[in-house]
């Protein structure tokens, strides 16, 4: 077994562990696919226990071995996987593959940004999750639109630009929702009391 793969092995291992317990931990996330909402050097607190998400929540859960935070935009009915979560990173254009829920590890219920912590309860941080969870489900579907219509038209030799065009609107709204209403609308908060968890291995966790 290669030294990732082990990596990757104990990192799930440590994770379950701590969702058997119903325990809450304090883990860095890398990356960018939640950008602008978790710049570099972001962490995030992340309870166990077992509950449904709301329109909005930020989700720790498994995805191609590795474990991801995104928001959580809607649930759905798949053919391929029945009943499963829609997700995705505030900072990619397109869907995550469906969650099911056998997936889902926890839930952010804090983070830092910038040096300070933030909570997600709250009617203001509410406010916000649903505002851009609505904001990532529609540029998705824009995007999705805009690239069938980008291969119908390179059928005549034009080229490809409403998609790209989407992914500019869509990144340029979030950060000017972001920049406008982001700490209008979130509390702060103590840093949580408990030691950080070591899961920081590069590729193992990712926004």
């Amino acid at each position: 077994m290669s030294e990732d793969n082990d990596k990757a092995r104990l990192f799930r291992a440590a994770v379950e562990l701590l969702g058997a317990s119903g325990r809450q931990a304090v883990i860095p996330v890398e990356g960018v696919s939640m950008a602008p909402t978790f710049p570099p050097d972001s962490r995030v607190l992340v309870d166990f226990a077992s509950r449904a998400p709301s329109i909005g929540d930020i989700l720790l859960f498994h995805q191609a071995g590795s474990m991801v935070v995104h928001r959580f935009l809607a649930r759905v009915d798949s053919r391929e996987h029945g009943p499963c979560l829609r997700t995705r990173g505030d900072g990619l254009q397109a869907l995550d593959p469906p969650l099911i829920d056998q997936d889902l590890l926890g839930l952010v219920i804090a983070f830092r940004r910038s040096g300070t912590w933030y909570r997600t309860d709250g009617s203001g941080a509410r406010v916000w999750a649903v505002g851009v969870a609505l904001h990532d489900h529609f540029w998705a579907a824009v995007s999705i639109a805009a690239g069938r219509v980008d291969r119908f038209l390179t059928r005549f030799g034009l080229p490809r630009r409403l998609r790209p065009a989407a992914g500019f609107l869509d990144r340029l709204s979030l950060r000017l929702w972001d920049r406008v209403c982001f700490r209008m609308l979130h509390r702060t908060s103590d840093p949580p009391d408990m030691k950080e968890s070591d899961f920081k291995a590069q590729g193992l966790l990712r926004p």
